[in-house]
């Protein structure tokens, strides 16, 4: 299920925008992405804890759920670059970096270590939880908001791509 809400956050994009990144969607699409991801991200976690709790976990489940994850990396990337405004910038390649990040050295983690040991502030968790709260509240406010207002002389826009790149870097040397 949380790869249909993935596929369906995806196909509204695309309704919206095409192939481009270029494209500003309207602030209740944007919400409804949203509301999709929030979905994608209870699903996840749902699945695993309980194939866990009740003992049916299998290695070609945990291969599945990798693999929407890492779609679902590359969806969600695709939202923020469109929702933020970036498009085709530099910007939006640094939102991929983001994502990819920490979903790399957990799996490689995971790989080497056999156990995904998360600390207690981790980008898989709460970076996920984050984005979908930015994606909720730019949805909100508008994507235009974020360009017209500042802090301290620098557009929001830009410190919460630079909040992102210092988040993802910090999960990734954690260990």
């Amino acid at each position: 299920m949380g790869l249909v809400c993935n596929c369906l956050l995806y196909l509204i994009l695309f309704a919206e925008c095409g192939l481009s990144l270029e494209c500003k969607p309207s602030n209740f699409k944007i919400l409804v992405c949203s509301g999709l991801y929030f979905a994608w991200l209870i699903l996840d976690n749902i699945d695993g804890k309980q194939a866990r709790k009740t003992r049916t976990s299998s290695p070609l489940g945990l291969m599945c759920d990798h693999q929407v994850d890492a779609l679902t990396v590359t969806i969600a990337c695709t939202f923020m670059g469109i929702i933020t405004l970036y498009g085709n910038s530099w910007y939006t390649i640094g939102i991929y970096f983001v994502g990819m990040i920490p979903f790399f050295f957990a799996t490689w983690e995971e790989y080497h270590v056999g156990a995904m040991e998360f600390p207690m502030i981790n980008g898989a968790c709460d970076g996920c939880l984050i984005l979908g709260v930015i994606g909720t509240v730019i949805g909100v406010f508008g994507p235009d908001y974020f360009r017209e207002n500042t802090f301290m002389g620098v557009e929001l826009i830009h410190l919460m791509f630079w909040f992102f790149i210092v988040a993802s870097i910090l999960t990734g040397l954690y260990k």
